[in-house]
């Protein structure tokens, strides 16, 4: 028994792009929060928040990173929420 690729025959190239990017703009919303946080929030807030706090801004920036990329995620959701109701 041979499998075959009819189903891309039978769509047409809109329909197929209107089923698959929607995954792929969510993927890559996924992977820019993730450097955001990473990179961002990673390497810039252990650099900032001890001129302000002294060692203790060095313990708190993991937790600051972990808040800011909260906020960065919630308003993301809100945002793509509010664009698949309309």
């Amino acid at each position: 028994m041979t499998k075959t690729n009819d189903f891309l025959e039978k769509e047409t190239l809109v329909r197929l792009m209107r089923k698959y990017t929607v995954p792929c703009v969510i993927s890559l919303l996924a992977a820019a929060l993730s450097m955001l946080r990473e990179i961002v929030f990673g390497t810039g807030l252990p650099l900032v928040l001890p001129l302000f706090f002294g060692l203790n801004g060095i313990v708190f920036f993991m937790p600051a990173a972990d808040i800011l990329t909260f906020i960065a995620s919630a308003a993301v959701t809100v945002h793509t929420y509010r664009k698949l109701l309309r």
